[in-house]
């Protein structure tokens, strides 16, 4: 839980010269510690969910009337309604994305922002990791680069920044995916290393590049 509401107080330090008040929505919220994270820093917090879990403690912490529990549909808010709609780890899942960004386009206010985070193919660490790259997952429908992900916003937002994505990760985390996700010798060395190191350590948070891909848009007026 903290480890996702450290890395999203990172992400609005991000959005905050862009925008850093008023309605924000967030696609895919979770347990809502993103929600949270945002409403610490002023934000009217709303947010979308379909896991039952996240969306009773959602409700739970935020109220009824802000949680939607279903997938995002154009009559669920009324048109130009939010500041700033965030979607983290979200877009690589969406089965209709022309569709989706339509949606999302219209509940944004003009001049509105729109903060992406998703799995980048052109990143290092998918070249280096190969077919073992922890991002390639049977619930994954669509993957990303920077060309394509501009192709999918433009003409109707204007693409503010496209950078490497950083999430704060645990040691216990980091030794959980190279245990899963990667076989040769470095890697179990580095994972009984981490193993051995005290716990204390082990849960301290890293910002670490996992091989995603920040990106920031504006809704053109």
């Amino acid at each position: 839980m903290m480890m996702k509401r450290e890395t999203f107080r990172s992400y609005l330090k991000r959005v905050n010269p862009y925008i850093s008040s008023g309605t924000y929505l967030d696609i895919g919220c979770a347990t809502g510690e993103s929600l949270a994270a945002a409403e610490e820093n002023g934000f009217d917090v709303y947010g979308v969910e379909v896991s039952p879990h996240g969306i009773q403690q959602c409700r739970k912490r935020f109220g009824e009337g802000k949680i939607i529990g279903e997938a995002l549909k154009s009559t669920h808010f009324h048109a130009d309604f939010f500041d700033l709609i965030t979607l983290s780890d979200v877009l690589e899942h969406i089965t209709e994305p022309v569709a989706f960004i339509d949606t999302v386009y219209n509940i944004l206010k003009p001049g509105g922002i729109l903060m992406i985070v998703t799995p980048d193919t052109s990143s290092w660490i998918k070249k280096l990791m190969g077919k073992r790259w922890p991002h390639y997952k049977e619930e994954h429908v669509y993957y990303y680069n920077k060309p394509s992900i501009m192709e999918l916003f433009l003409p109707k937002f204007q693409i503010v920044l496209v950078e490497k994505a950083y999430k704060a990760l645990s040691l216990n985390y980091i030794a959980d995916i190279l245990s899963a996700y990667t076989h040769n010798s470095l890697s179990r060395k580095s994972v009984y290393f981490m193993k051995i190191i005290p716990s204390i350590i082990r849960k301290y948070h890293l910002r670490m590049y996992i091989g995603e891909m920040f990106v920031l848009c504006r809704k053109i007026i």
